[in-house]
């Protein structure tokens, strides 16, 4: 099974360049969306981060975004002034010393071409590089699993490839169980409490243990109930995944054999 599956490489365009600014923007507000040519380089920055007053502060984050790592007065020209430049001179410039970008590879096969099958093969080989077992990955692989196992940064990795194709994750986080700390506190200084009184203390150890396993059910209780959950849009197996990254309507099953 050939599990390193590669990537194409094709010129990088502004258009490219401007799916990566909504993209990172979308991830913590949807205005990310709006964002297009016209805006200026102010209301740019002010969307990644309202603290931003000038163009030296805003040429960090995007050299490092982009991973350009340019000196610092070569974005002076196209960052300011922040109120008249646009990011299409952003996008433009950022594009031009790209040169070259990543892509989805369609999948080679005797009937054609097939762009979900390349997906789900990209998918599948930047997972084996995080740890995962590819014999286990098939196209009706459910995705949650591998969120949880595996984190999000497999998920970035494909945003990279075709921004703007995929919905934002969304976590059901844990919250603490104050109840079940103050159980534990209590039940532990009523046994120390009754192991420093001895025989007296018996009964205050007796509450304490009570306490204490009261706490430990309401925990295990709490846990169960409250497991992290993880869902990407509509998206559930990588089948799914794989259409949404070429931005096609799943038609017929998924089946590679390289």
């Amino acid at each position: 099974m050939n599990v390193n599956y590669p990537t194409d490489e094709v010129p990088a365009t502004p258009e490219y360049v401007l799916e990566l600014f909504r993209e990172i923007v979308r991830e913590w507000d949807e205005r990310g969306d709006l964002l297009s040519f016209e805006t200026t380089v102010s209301e740019f920055a002010n969307e990644w981060n309202d603290t931003i007053l000038f163009w030296w502060e805003f040429a960090r984050p995007l050299n490092e975004f982009t991973g350009l790592n340019l000196p610092l007065n070569e974005w002076k020209s196209i960052l300011s002034p922040m109120r008249q430049r646009t990011l299409r001179e952003v996008c433009e410039f950022v594009a031009s010393r790209m040169r070259t970008r990543q892509t989805i590879r369609p999948w080679h096969h005797i009937g054609g071409d097939c762009l979900p099958a390349g997906a789900f093969l990209t998918a599948r080989s930047i997972l084996t590089r995080c740890g995962a077992d590819a014999r286990e990955i098939a196209p009706s692989t459910p995705l949650e699993p591998y969120f949880l196992k595996y984190g999000f940064g497999w998920v970035g990795e494909l945003r990279l490839l075709a921004p703007g194709q995929l919905p934002l994750l969304m976590v059901d986080r844990w919250f603490p169980n104050y109840g079940c700390f103050f159980g534990l506190a209590v039940g532990g200084g009523l046994i120390l409490l009754g192991t420093c009184l001895g025989k007296a203390g018996e009964l205050f150890q007796v509450f304490g243990l009570l306490f204490l396993l009261i706490a430990i059910t309401i925990s295990m209780v709490v846990h169960w109930l409250s497991r992290r959950r993880v869902e990407l849009g509509d998206l559930h197996t990588f089948r799914d995944l794989a259409y949404a990254l070429v931005g096609q309507q799943p038609r017929r099953r998924i089946q590679p054999t390289s």
